[in-house]
């Protein structure tokens, strides 16, 4: 998930994605996600904090990337 364009997240979107949209793609049977961070430190730090307890709560593989690339690399060899 190509998260570059997004600056921050605020309280509320952090909740949904926690509460909401984690365990909807866990759900549908995703087990592997990978973020490719915004290039701002303010950025990175919003969005690992918005999904940082999510691993240990819904059993999903998170891993984070500066480039997309290396996202890719690590989600096809996760299968």
């Amino acid at each position: 998930i190509n998260l570059k364009l997004l600056p921050v997240h605020d309280a509320q979107s952090t909740e949904y994605i926690n509460s909401v949209w984690f365990p909807m793609v866990k759900k549908n049977g995703m087990r592997f996600i990978a973020f490719v961070l915004p290039d701002s430190s303010l950025g990175k730090m919003s969005s690992q904090n918005a999904h940082k307890n999510v691993q240990n709560i819904n059993g999903v593989i998170i891993n984070n990337f500066s480039d997309e690339f290396e996202a890719r690399k690590w989600l096809k060899s996760m299968n």
